[in-house]
């Protein structure tokens, strides 16, 4: 039975009927499937939690703060297959449940390297006990670019988490999938995000210039959530213990390009300022080789679709912007 929220968008819900299409050949494997994960009420991991809940999965989601979550995520209160777990990942957690999987989604910025791989120490801890069969890893394509001299701790703890799976799942502990996100575009972005596909969006939305800090020369791909949510659980139920796919989109634009499309003939100043950061890097792209070879999986939603989709949505949220329209 496909449970879909009652309280969301029209697009949000089609999204959700998508995932549920695309994914008829593992809804059998998936249906009741005890699965925990941490990061679930964030922008990727509420698309997750949402998809499994459609497929007819159990899932529990690690939240620092319940009340907060059900305040996010109201149409959680009423679904039966859904558990909250109030706590954090400083120190052991304690949970007397049996999981057939877990997913490490939480992403916590302000956590050093150190203090992120000790975090996913705990849930590798918590999936052995619970005998959890498969641990499925957010990593991020951030790794391809670590220097040891400038990396942010973001990549560096990403790179040691994806060390220490790979080790626990050679010892027998679990299967470990790895899952090498790239950058998405969708419902539920935080606009008040760094990312710039969501600052465009929120200039959009309150009726502003779209404004690019830098020269808008660098080059990225966007993957729209419902492609994300369909090629993580591939990589989950389908893909090989201890190897790493990258995840993302195969169509490349400019950030200044991106800009254009999201205004749709608005105004766009690029302001050329320079940036020393990492994220400003040229090219940021995933390589889908693998995952489209081993898993058959193929982005399904290009660029223009994706800013329909997105703007549609928000449309819904905000009502009153004319300058989405």
């Amino acid at each position: 039975m496909i449970m879909m929220p009652s309280s969301e968008s029209m697009t949000y819900l089609k999204d959700l009927r998508e995932i549920v299409q695309s994914l008829d050949e593992l809804k059998a494997e998936i249906e009741n499937k005890k699965i925990f994960i941490t990061g679930g009420t964030g922008f990727l991991g509420r698309w997750l939690v949402d998809g499994l809940l459609a497929l007819g999965a159990k899932v529990t989601v690690l939240t620092r703060n319940r009340e907060k979550a059900l305040e996010i995520n109201p149409y959680w209160k009423s679904n039966p297959n859904i558990s909250l777990i109030e706590g954090n990942l400083s120190g052991r957690l304690h949970v007397e449940m049996a999981f057939d999987e877990v997913i490490h989604a939480a992403n916590d910025l302000s956590f050093s390297a150190e203090a992120a791989l000790e975090a996913a120490k705990v849930i590798f801890d918590l999936s052995k006990e619970s005998g959890a069969k498969r641990v499925l890893f957010l990593s991020s394509g951030a790794v391809y670019h670590i220097d040891p001299k400038t990396s942010s701790p973001y990549a560096t703890a990403k790179q040691l988490i994806e060390k220490e799976g790979v080790e626990r799942a050679t010892h027998g502990d679990f299967e470990f999938k790895i899952a090498r996100c790239f950058a998405f575009l969708g419902p539920h972005q935080d606009l008040q995000s760094h990312f710039a596909a969501t600052q465009f969006f929120n200039d959009v939305i309150h009726g502003r210039a779209i404004t690019i800090q830098g020269d808008g020369s660098p080059i990225r791909s966007f993957l729209y959530p419902t492609d994300f949510a369909i090629g993580v659980l591939k990589i989950l139920f389908q893909g090989r213990s201890q190897q790493a796919y990258d995840l993302g989109s195969s169509e490349a634009v400019t950030i200044a390009d991106l800009a254009k499309l999201i205004s749709n003939g608005g105004e766009v100043n690029i302001l050329k300022q320079v940036s020393k950061s990492l994220s400003q890097s040229n090219s940021y792209l995933p390589n889908l080789s693998l995952i489209e070879k081993e898993l058959k999986f193929h982005q399904t939603v290009n660029l223009r679709e994706a800013i329909t989709r997105t703007k549609k949505f928000y449309l819904e949220t905000f009502p009153n912007s004319k300058s989405l329209a």
